[in-house]
């Protein structure tokens, strides 16, 4: 019992000595923290729908209407491009 009540004195002395600011700062950090990964996670999605999807679409698309265009594809361009391997790792791992 007499722990109990240690403990709620000894919480309520870190707020009021001004240790409840440093609690404000971590709290406010990790909520950046999150909004950024939110961020780059959106980054990460836009970048491979932008680099992956719309080419793969145009691919069947161009492939329906004409069946020869398989031997001038664009996909294996938009994949192989320095852009997607420059770009995509540090969107993912950072």
């Amino acid at each position: 019992m007499h722990r109990i009540i240690a403990k709620k004195n000894k919480t309520s002395e870190l707020f009021k000595s001004g240790s409840a600011s440093l609690y404000w700062i971590q709290l406010f950090s990790i909520g950046l923290s999150c909004v950024w990964l939110i961020f780059i996670l959106f980054l990460a999605f836009v970048h491979l729908y932008c680099i992956l999807l719309k080419p793969l679409h145009f691919f069947y698309i161009c492939m329906i209407l004409q069946p020869n265009f398989i031997y001038n594809s664009e996909l294996p361009s938009a994949i192989n491009s320095s852009f997607f391997w420059v770009t995509l790792p540090p969107i993912l791992f950072f």
